[in-house]
């Protein structure tokens, strides 16, 4: 069998990351003072808005930089006879006890859970730290729990990534010549 690859709409990555850089540059705009003319006599607006920057600006940085890696490092899923893999991990269809979805099945914001053994998170789990979700539900940390995570916003919606892997899994372990 051909490998079929379900791809990362790319472009919404990347204009997540144009909106959370936007709201950086407005963030450092208001702490900096700039446009003069507005912090001259400042209204009750801008006063709120100086304050708020300052847990604004760091949350809008991180969220650039989680962004700009979901575009510029997509984790396509790749489906093969043999399992499913991305460019940061690979599992077997024997190792995979069952898969979920995490979040509303139709909206790309949810992400497809594949339940694994221990042996295969032990192995893969830093390759999917960007994905757990863990901290904040962006990512950095492994996943505590026995599973692996596709990335946000693919080509398919989770709950058909979802129906298309467990097909793919059944056929592969009901057949004996695998």
């Amino acid at each position: 069998m051909e490998p079929e690859v379900v791809h990362v709409r790319r472009g919404q990555w990347w204009g997540s990351a144009a909106g959370a850089a936007l709201g950086a540059a407005i963030f450092l705009f208001a702490l900096l003072g700039i446009p003069a003319a507005l912090f001259d006599n400042p209204s009750t607006w801008m006063t709120l808005l100086y304050w708020f920057s300052w847990a604004g600006l760091p949350v809008c940085a991180i969220g650039v930089a989680y962004m700009l890696r979901g575009a510029l490092l997509p984790e396509h899923i790749r489906i093969t006879d043999e399992g499913v893999s991305t460019r940061a991990w690979e599992i077997a269809w024997t190792e995979i006890l069952d898969i979920s979805v995490d979040g509303d099945p139709d909206r790309a914001e949810a992400q497809v859970v594949l339940h694994v053994t221990s042996e295969a998170h032990q192995r893969e789990k830093y390759g999917n730290r960007w994905l757990s979700g863990r901290p904040l539900g962006l990512g950095g940390l492994p996943a505590i729990d026995p599973t692996l995570r596709t990335q946000r916003g693919m080509e398919l919606a989770p709950g058909e990534l979802a129906n298309l892997l467990e097909s793919h899994r059944s056929g592969s372990c009901s057949n004996p010549a695998q």
